[in-house]
């Protein structure tokens, strides 16, 4: 069984080896792969809008009508965020928002169907995330956390250097999956009441997308312990309570909403409660990994066989890094939070704990060593259970943080040598 296991991961490693790209060749010319799968998603958007608008009787220049304004207001919206925040970002739950609201203002001004045209963008909207998904899984951006088996970018993705050439969840493929069933859905919902399909995406999407979030690996932006993209997932499953209850139920709102209402609002105290009482570990957050790995590619290179070089990350823990046969002993250790989830985000394939502390055995060439911005370290397979030290570490129980380095200072992005 085990051997089959690993026969389908290779089969998959194999196959997804081969989507990362940054440009595709059309004729004559080379395009951007990313801007691609948008220009394709929303043709498919497009053409799905004009199904369903011939399906649910709204008229072939309504839906063309909202469909170039939901494609203006996406540029629109990507200009004044880059003039607001001075980067190009693209976030595709706001962009939701956008078009929903673009639409909504053009079908009002129009004098069309409101609800039957958000039908149409509901089911549009699917293809075009879909597609947007795909050109991220091929451009490497909402990429995954670590995983054994996922796609590989390179460093000219410019992911941060502790992701490069590791294998990642392929997260935008799960996201690109469920939105093609959510629009499927949706699509055989077109021609009941008007409004299903609407509320459908709406639920449907937020529970996608929320679920996703937890896989991803990427920097992500928080408020009170919940990434912003869940905050937003919230605020549309009560969007989607409130359209129901006003498109599809036949009497007036009544104690089903107010008894809905107040659960929904008591869960999400109940939840935002627990997250910020529990707090996540901020020695894993992104950010903080990102440091973490910069210390040890910084420090590998003049790393001594003996007496380690230790550093003090920004969020208080100590890293030290000691060399180690053809590779690198880091030991992971904070006087408050463990430090083992840090080792198993950074090489989980690599990482024990003994007392306390835990240990990464990180194998490197010479090249590697003498640049920082080379190849990464990999990881050296530990067998047998967790707590045992692999044999490329010393075994005796030594303390590497009862004698930190005294080498002098160095410094780098909030690290600082004890």
């Amino acid at each position: 069984m085990t051997g089959a296991r690993n026969r389908v991961a290779v089969d998959l490693n194999g196959w997804f080896d081969r989507i990362p790209r940054l440009t595709v060749d059309v004729g004559h010319r080379r395009l951007p792969v990313f801007r691609s799968f948008g220009v394709i998603g929303f043709q498919f958007a497009l053409t799905a809008a004009v199904l369903v608008s011939l399906l649910n009787g709204v008229s072939l220049a309504t839906a063309l009508g909202m469909s170039a304004v939901a494609g203006l207001s996406f540029f629109a919206w990507g200009l004044l965020r880059r003039a607001v925040t001075g980067r190009e970002t693209l976030v595709l739950f706001e962009y939701v928002w956008v078009a929903f609201g673009a639409a909504v203002g053009f079908l009002w001004l129009a004098g069309g169907p409101i609800v039957a045209g958000l039908d149409a963008m509901a089911v549009a909207l699917c293809a075009f995330l879909a597609c947007g998904r795909l050109g991220c899984a091929a451009a490497g951006c909402c990429h995954g956390v670590l995983a054994r088996t996922g796609i590989v970018y390179g460093p000219e993705y410019g992911l941060p250097p502790r992701l490069t050439g590791r294998r990642l969840l392929p997260v935008q493929l799960f996201e690109a999956a469920g939105l093609t069933v959510i629009g499927l859905v949706g699509l055989a919902l077109v021609g009941g009441p008007a409004g299903r399909p609407t509320v459908w995406f709406l639920v449907a999407y937020a529970v996608l997308r929320f679920g996703c979030e937890a896989l991803r690996g990427d920097r992500r932006p928080t408020v009170v312990g919940l990434s912003v993209p869940r905050v937003m997932c919230a605020a549309q499953v009560v969007a989607a309570v409130v359209a129901a209850e006003w498109w599809l139920e036949p009497e007036p709102a009544g104690r089903a909403l107010v008894a809905g209402g107040v659960a929904l609002a008591v869960a999400a105290l109940a939840g935002i409660s627990l997250t910020v009482l529990r707090g996540r570990n901020p020695l894993v957050a992104p950010e903080h990994l990102d440091e973490v790995w910069e210390v040890i590619t910084t420090l590998g290179p003049r790393a001594p066989m003996t007496d380690p070089h230790a550093v003090h990350t920004s969020r208080g823990m100590t890293v030290a890094v000691t060399r180690s046969g053809e590779g690198l002993h880091v030991s992971l250790s904070h006087p408050e939070r463990p430090t083992f989830p840090v080792g198993v985000a950074l090489r989980p394939d690599a990482v024990i704990e003994r007392s306390g502390i835990t240990h990464l055995a990180l194998q490197t060439d010479s090249s590697a060593l003498a640049h920082t911005d080379s190849a990464p370290p990999v990881a050296v397979t530990t067998q047998g259970r967790r707590g045992a030290m692999p044999n490329r570490i010393d075994d005796q129980d030594t303390d590497y943080f009862a004698r930190p380095s005294s080498s002098g200072a160095a410094s780098h992005d909030g690290a600082t040598a004890s």
